[in-house]
């Protein structure tokens, strides 16, 4: 009994302790813990034409405008990271990203979609400007706006845009007016697309609070929100687990995930005179957040169930008895997973 109690009470208060540690800073502070007091917003975007047929690009831009009342940098200027989405009419996405991009106050910057998406078949097309701090753990603030793409006419065929020749100015339109420039709109263009931001293999550690064993564990993304991965963990119990598991494709920082797994577990225990293993295993059912800490540091919450039982039957030639091992069927699982790339 006073086991039990034990291990309720060390379970809650590293429970406490995690929530403490992953939640406080988030809302204790108007802003981010890397910045904080940064704000922004998106308050516009235009679409040029707002119908288009296939194959054919419309010129889009997002307007986004710091509003941020102080700025704690090193130059007085604000950082974020620009995402835009544009979801076509099948549902497939695609992503660009403006990444640490400085802002004055009040500064406004536009943001013009490059024509790398497929715009080939008809329908409604929605088109998610974003804007967070660096690293995309924070969204600031979000707009979307529709177009629509539509079949040429009959007859007609349309080929894919040519990409735009670059023109020659007149040498008097090359005359730069510097403080004119400075007060100018800036338009900037993506670095590179937000898919260079997926994770391959990593490496870490996890706890399983509840049943009082921890170890290394490898994760291995096979595709970008499927991945696979393999725990060892020692202490109460010896344990090894396989797990495949879904992430939510979402934009904001936590994603959540859930998936099932293969357990195995054992441990050393002694009955009438005897030092016996106990071991067992069992399919596993979970689900959790993803937790972004840094650019390659990730950390994972999730709470799983498992039917595992743990019986033995053992005799000393005089004896015999039935050994049961308690192993919590319902558990919280906390890891920290840095990845090689």
């Amino acid at each position: 009994m006073l086991r039990s109690v034990l291990r309720f009470v060390l379970s809650f208060m590293l429970v406490i302790a995690l929530w403490g540690w992953f939640c406080l800073p988030r809302a204790a502070q108007a802003g981010t813990p890397d910045r904080p007091g940064n704000n922004a917003e998106v308050y516009s975007i235009t679409i040029s034409p707002g119908a288009v047929t296939t194959n054919s690009y419309p010129e889009i831009k997002g307007f986004v405008r710091n509003t941020s009342l102080s700025s704690n940098d090193a130059g007085g200027k604000a950082a974020f990271d620009v995402v835009v989405e544009i979801t076509n009419a099948q549902g497939v996405q695609k992503s660009m990203v403006w990444r640490d991009v400085r802002f004055a106050a009040d500064q406004r910057k536009s943001y013009t979609t490059a024509h790398s998406y497929d715009i080939g078949q008809p329908g409604n097309y929605k088109v998610v400007y974003s804007v967070y701090n660096v690293g995309r753990t924070h969204l600031y603030a979000t707009l979307s706006k529709t177009f629509t793409v539509t079949a040429p006419a009959a007859g007609k065929k349309t080929e894919p845009p040519a990409r735009p020749e670059k023109t020659r100015q007149p040498a008097k339109a090359e005359t730069k007016k510097p403080e004119k420039l400075k007060k100018a709109e800036v338009i900037e263009q993506p670095s590179r697309s937000i898919d260079a931001e997926r994770k391959y293999l990593g490496i870490g550690g996890y706890v399983n609070t509840l049943n009082f064993s921890g170890g290394g564990t490898l994760v291995f993304w096979p595709l970008k929100d499927l991945a696979v991965q393999g725990t060892y963990g020692v202490g109460t119990f010896t344990s090894y687990e396989g797990r495949v598991f879904y992430r939510l494709p979402l934009s904001s920082g936590w994603k959540p995930y859930f998936g099932a797994g293969y357990l195995h577990a054992a441990r050393d225990t002694n009955v009438i005179g005897l030092k016996t293993t106990v071991a067992g295993s069992s399919v596993t059912a979970f689900g959790g957040v993803e937790l972004p800490l840094t650019r390659s540091l990730y950390g994972y919450v999730d709470i799983s169930g498992t039917s595992l039982k743990l019986k033995k039957d053992v005799a000393n030639g005089i004896q015999a008895a039935t050994v049961k091992v308690d192993y919590a069927p319902v558990t919280i699982n906390v890891g920290v997973v840095f990845y090689l790339f």
